[in-house]
């Protein structure tokens, strides 16, 4: 198997100045309000949260969780709910909010929930979604059966190996290629069931594995994709400030080094 496209440039803007970064003043102040938040700081970290969710059209899922728990800790029912809002509007199921059915704003919540269900139906790319967390899993798997293979647990070929890094590296192309590169903002927030939390949805470890196997794709979009919300602040260093990663040799040569390195005679 060949791959065919590569892409280096995806963005018209490669990095962007401080006034052009969308979420810059949101992560400060994430930052900051989850600081005070781990202090048990909830009034101050309300502040925080607030001046971050107004600075931009679209908190991230995440962070609004630790801002609805804030919110309860402060007691402060307008807030909650609006957060409540919110995330159920970006996809986040009823379940997620039932430990909140004490307070006054939780039953006319429960009444219009399938409005805001229908507002997230009609507004996010479900099937991208669906998509991308396929991908993201598939990555995991891959990585799990690899690790496996360095351990001496599992049999793999050389050819298996390229394969899977091909397949991995051709549907996260195709995906970026066909709809651009998904963040909540298009696809909506991730609620892992067994969980019941929300979460990122582990974009980052993607293109870290995609680069450790020999490719920095998309490697000068990075800033953008963090000022526009995609990837977090940390992307930045762990993806472009080193200077080499030890494999960044396409896949064939990378994978053919990890396959010698620990291949059992």
């Amino acid at each position: 198997m060949k791959q065919l496209i590569i892409i280096f440039f995806l963005f018209p803007v490669l990095f962007l100045n401080a006034q052009d970064c969308y979420y810059e003043n949101y992560y400060n102040q994430v930052d900051l309000a989850k600081e005070n938040f781990n202090k048990r700081n909830y009034t101050e970290a309300s502040k925080h949260f607030k001046k971050a969710f107004s600075s931009v059209d679209f908190p991230l899922g995440h962070d609004l969780s630790f801002a609805l728990v804030t919110a309860k800790e402060l007691n402060d029912e307008q807030w909650m709910e609006n957060i409540a809002i919110q995330l159920a509007k970006g996809g986040i199921p009823l379940k997620y909010f039932n430990s909140y059915y004490t307070f006054n704003w939780h039953k006319a919540f429960k009444s219009n929930f399938k409005s805001y269900h229908k507002y997230y139906l009609d507004n996010f790319d479900i099937k991208l979604k669906e998509r991308w967390i396929a991908l993201i899993q598939k990555e995991q798997t891959i990585t799990h059966k690899h690790i496996e293979f360095n351990l001496g647990k599992r049999p793999l070929t050389l050819q298996q190996m390229k394969d899977d890094a091909y397949s991995l590296l051709n549907e996260l192309n195709d995906i970026v290629l066909s709809k651009g590169f998904p963040g909540e903002q298009k696809i909506g927030y991730l609620y892992i069931k067994g969980k019941n939390r929300i979460e990122p949805y582990g974009a980052l470890t993607l293109l870290l594995n995609t680069y450790l196997r020999g490719e920095s794709i998309f490697k000068t979009g990075i800033p953008n994709l963090i000022c526009n919300g995609k990837l977090l602040p940390d992307s930045q260093d762990k993806l472009l400030d080193k200077k080499e990663f030890p494999y960044s040799k396409g896949i064939e040569e990378a994978v053919t080094i990890a396959y010698n390195r620990y291949k059992k005679e």
